[in-house]
């Protein structure tokens, strides 16, 4: 059987004596239903099959060169074609059955036998029920072009091709199909619709050139479609640049949100058995699916809630991975480039069998067409989409019937620990002896997402070592501050904290109110967490102190220390800015500091609070209402806030009972009296000033009643008058500073002059003691 050759190549089919099932039977007689050892042996069944196609298509050529009429992408030369525009009855191929039951069977051994047993690629792939037999044996041609050399030649004789690199054709693979298919089922326009899975997943977009027919149409595979099929890995790629890969471990002890990770799973398990059956028994390949509905889960929460780890830990709990999509930065791409990078996540996540949740949906203005076509697309192709957000936009997905909407609250003290503990163990830290995580989770209210982060940040700064890398108290506080991005704009200024508890001179009960306070916020895990307390508080976790007393005795300064003395960041309020004569603005003013306050750990200090927090009046007249619901509003959001706000105020009698009831501390700051305020006078002046030899501080603080702060200026303004001259404070200079403090708060400068002129300076000696820091003048 010669036949009749275009291009020189092969003048003789070798073995042409042989008939169709001799030939059939040298590829696979014997074979029984053994599913496939590994994904070699798999891919060797299946090439073996092409090859065996291949060969029959070459020799049904030779025997009747008439049959080209019936074959779609052949191209006979002029006798042939002569005798193929004959008159004649099409005919079918005469081993038709028996190449279907070889194609059943392998599909057969492709699959896996028990729910248990993972399938290899190719048997995934056929799992799925997306191709029908046409669709499936051109995947296998595109695939086997570039696995062997072999197929170059081999395509280019079939296809009468010499030139270039002879790609198979839409032609070819319906030509093959036409041995044991009938027409209804290798028709090419299964192979040219775009919306089929074999031109949405499988093979890569290519743009047919002018003049040829769509039969000509080459089936080149796509990039992931043929690491997937092989067995290889695929990177991110392009995907990089929108796209992350956690690692998804089953920690089942550290688990966040336990009950909703059990809610949420049974929502999941419910929308992926939505499959409808096959379509038509004859695709033995698990059944053509004709439609899978799927739907969405939306995790709702706060950023860093913990929303993308409980789908780690849904997709663990499977044995799949999770692609984490930005879908912000995705959804303002132009539409060409997002709709490419749309096939790129759908491929990865299909092939390399990956959950999908589109982090950080965004909140804000967006193309809502973009939204709904990106959604639909992924549903299509995935079935089952995971989306975070922290905002349910209605109208985008009212057009969507299944979807499920789950609220994933920001954890507890308790679930803060253990992440804590989780991602310093991931990522091999260990804590000094001087971190205390109780004291940690109790100061700062932390997401998992910012834990991870801040350790991740010490890593990265401090390096790792070998064993481990060990992290001090104040490297990681100093990080926790650090991370901090609140911003106040106009409504507050961050304050110093720079002085000590030596600086403030308080009376036995307030000191003692002060420390009380620190240890309820050092201890609230331990209370809240470990005592179960945190289910008894109903207005929130946080703690509220009330500084009371006269103008100058230290309620800021007090404010500063006990920041200090946490680490925390404290930011005075601005009340000037925050209150308005519009009646609404006030509590909106309100709402923007809590809500940047809101993941910031920082101390609110309201000075002034009495503008505010005036009591609350019978309600005569609209301002009477305005001015209540403002002192309402405030709070609530004081009791909402998890963090620490302080308030200080000179007027404290204006509160009103309900008020102070919900205040957590109420710490009197009273007028110093004289031993107080000889403490504060020999600790005002820095060690570098010099003071003369009559300077005595005893006297000052008998004859000058004076609140710390005005000590302080008095200091400074004597050091002025000192430095004017170059010399040392004397004590004129300090009792001159005093007249002017004196005179500054309205009070009577010579009853101040009368008690000078009086003071007994019987010991006097005994009063300039001042400890090694006088200086001769």
């Amino acid at each position: 059987m010669t036949r009749h050759s275009r291009d020189g190549a092969v003048d003789r089919i070798e073995n042409a004596s042989m008939d169709y099932p001799e030939i059939i039977d040298r590829y696979f007689a014997g074979m029984d239903d053994t599913a496939f050892a590994d994904g070699q042996a798999q891919w060797r069944g299946w090439s073996r099959f092409v090859d065996l196609l291949c060969a029959l298509l070459l020799l049904q050529r030779e025997d009747d060169p008439s049959a080209a009429v019936g074959q779609i992408g052949y191209l006979p030369d002029t006798t042939e074609l002569s005798i193929a525009l004959q008159p004649h009855a099409r005919q079918s191929f005469p081993e038709r059955e028996r190449l279907w039951e070889i194609y059943g069977l392998l599909c057969q051994k492709s699959l896996p036998r028990s729910e248990e047993e993972q399938p290899l690629p190719l048997g995934r792939l056929l799992q799925s029920g997306r191709l029908k037999p046409v669709e499936w044996v051109a995947f296998l041609l595109a695939l086997c072009v570039h696995v062997s050399r072999k197929y170059e030649r081999l395509f280019g004789l079939l296809q009468d091709t010499a030139e270039g690199f002879p790609l198979p054709t839409v032609g070819l693979a319906c030509d093959l199909c036409s041995l044991f298919l009938t027409e209804e089922e290798h028709s090419p326009a299964l192979l040219l619709d775009p919306d089929r899975f074999l031109n949405r997943m499988l093979l890569a977009s290519f743009r047919l050139p002018d003049g040829l027919s769509f039969l000509s149409k080459p089936l080149l595979i796509h990039r992931q479609a043929y690491a997937f099929a092989l067995g290889e890995e695929a990177g991110l790629g392009e995907l990089s640049a929108y796209a992350r890969e956690p690692v998804c471990r089953r920690e089942t002890g550290y688990i966040c949100h336990r009950g909703l990770l059990e809610h949420l799973s049974g929502f999941y398990e419910g929308l992926r058995g939505l499959e409808m059956p096959p379509e038509d028994e004859r695709y033995l390949a698990a059944g053509h699916r004709t439609d899978e509905e799927g739907g969405i889960l939306f995790l709702e929460g706060e950023d860093g809630s913990g929303r993308a780890f409980l789908v780690e830990q849904l997709a663990a709990a499977e044995g799949k991975g999770l692609l984490v999509v930005f879908a912000e930065a995705l959804l303002v791409l132009p539409a060409q480039q997002r709709n490419r990078l749309l096939r790129e996540i759908a491929c990865r996540c299909f092939f390399r069998e990956e959950r999908l949740l589109l982090r950080d949906f965004p909140d804000g203005k967006m193309d809502k067409g973009a939204a709904y076509e990106c959604l639909s697309f992924l549903i299509k192709e995935l079935g089952v989409l995971f989306i975070s957000g922290n905002e349910y936009h209605k109208e985008l997905f009212a057009k969507h019937t299944r979807i499920h909407r789950i609220a994933v609250p920001s954890p507890d003290i308790r679930a803060q620990k253990i992440f804590w503990e989780l991602f310093a163990k991931e990522l091999d830290i260990r804590f000094a002896g001087d971190i205390r995580i109780d004291h940690l989770v109790s100061k700062y209210t932390m997401t998992p997402g910012r834990i991870r982060g801040i350790l991740q940040s010490v890593c990265k700064q401090v390096g790792s070592k070998r064993g481990g890398l060990s992290v001090g108290r104040d490297r990681l506080e100093e990080e926790i501050r650090g991370s901090n991005t609140v911003s106040f704009g106009e409504y507050a200024v961050k304050l110093k904290t720079s002085f000590t508890w030596e600086e403030l001179q308080l009376t036995k009960d307030s000191e003692r109110e002060l420390l009380a306070a620190i240890d309820r916020i050092r201890l609230k895990s331990v209370v809240e967490g470990e005592y179960g307390f945190a289910k008894k508080l109903p207005y929130g976790s946080g703690t509220s102190i009330v500084l009371y007393g006269p103008p100058g005795t230290g309620k800021t300064m007090a404010a500063q220390i006990l920041a200090k003395e946490l680490g925390l960041d404290i930011y005075r309020i601005d009340l000037s800015q925050v209150e308005s004569k519009y009646i609404g603005e006030t509590e909106k003013s309100l709402g923007k500091i809590f809500e940047a306050a809101k993941h910031s750990n920082a101390i609110l200090f309201f000075d002034e609070a009495d503008s505010l927090f005036a009591k609350r009046t019978e309600v005569k007249d609209s301002n009477d209402r305005h001015a209540n619901a403002q002192t309402a509003y405030l709070l609530q959001r004081i009791e909402e806030y998890a963090g620490v706000s302080i308030l200080a105020t000179n007027v404290f009698a204006s509160f009103d009972e309900a008020f102070r009831r919900r205040m957590t501390f109420l710490v009197p700051m009273r007028w110093p009296d004289e031993a107080e305020r000889l403490l504060l006078w020999q600790k005002v002046f820095p060690k570098e000033t010099p003071l003369d030899k009559d300077v005595t501080f005893a006297h000052y603080a008998r004859v000058g009643e004076l609140t710390g702060s005005a000590i302080k200026a008095a200091a400074v303004s004597a050091a002025y008058r000192a430095a004017k001259d170059r010399r040392p404070v004397s004590h004129q200079d300090i009792l001159a500073a005093i007249g002017d403090e004196y005179k500054k708060s309205g009070r009577s400068l010579s009853a101040f002059w009368e008690r000078d002129r009086k003071s007994v300076s019987g010991d006097e000696e005994e009063e300039k003691k001042l400890d090694g820091r006088r200086v001769k003048g």
